[in-house]
């Protein structure tokens, strides 16, 4: 994989070779080739369909998501899971996006590792999943989801940490962020890196680090 002088695409690396620049509350970004990645992938109009955010404790680097079950029904909802178990077995490309340090630095990211921990164990979200990814009908009601927590899909949780520590602003509803909006906000380093090309060539990100996280709930309010 070759990234350009513009930076479209991603930095090809092995997971062993950037894993010591991983800190909590960076984001495993997944495009999977499953079914259910593949209409998340639709309705969104992305080749992202999961997002997971990393916790590092010590030398140990995990990462804390709400699975579909696609890959191991066994481990359906909020789960910890770890690159070593995921990478060789995973259908699909992965990436990983590092929180920009002046964002890490305002940041509580104790609190971002708590709150993600504390989700680990609930059920996965389906009826709420497809409708952050329509957009469309929101303004009518139609498609919005309200926040409640007992249930959450994979870049709801990741919004959930986020959001506890001071990333995403109080206004954003993380019950309507898809996994591409995950990745648009402009809250990480520029530089992004694939860890896994699924047809063995760069894949880039649509969007990645582009919008302001106040600017777009200005937006939506």
């Amino acid at each position: 994989m070759i990234r350009d002088k513009h930076k479209l695409f991603p930095l090809a690396v092995n997971y062993h070779n950037i894993r010591a620049e991983l800190k909590t509350g960076d984001v495993a970004i997944f495009g999977g080739k499953y079914r259910l990645s593949k209409i998340i992938g639709f309705v969104t109009g992305s080749p992202v369909s999961h997002v997971a955010t990393i916790i590092r404790e010590g030398d140990r680097i995990s990462f804390v998501e709400a699975s579909e079950g696609d890959m191991y029904p066994e481990r359906e909802g909020v789960i910890v899971s770890h690159f070593s178990n995921s990478i060789p077995f995973y259908k699909g490309n992965i990436w990983v996006a590092r929180l920009d340090e002046d964002v890490r630095q305002r940041a509580d990211i104790e609190r971002l590792k708590a709150s993600v921990l504390e989700q680990v164990g609930k059920p996965y979200d389906y009826a709420d999943m497809p409708k952050a990814g329509l957009d469309l009908l929101d303004r009518i009601g139609i498609t919005r989801s309200q926040e409640n927590g007992t249930k959450l899909f994979c870049s709801e949780l990741v919004g959930v940490g986020l959001k506890s520590a001071g990333i995403l602003p109080e206004s954003v509803n993380v019950s309507e962020l898809s996994p591409a909006d995950i990745i648009k906000y402009r809250i990480f380093n520029p530089t992004y890196y694939q860890i896994k090309a699924y047809s063995y060539k760069a894949v880039k990100l649509p969007g990645f680090n582009t919008i302001h996280p106040q600017g777009q709930a200005r937006a939506a309010a």
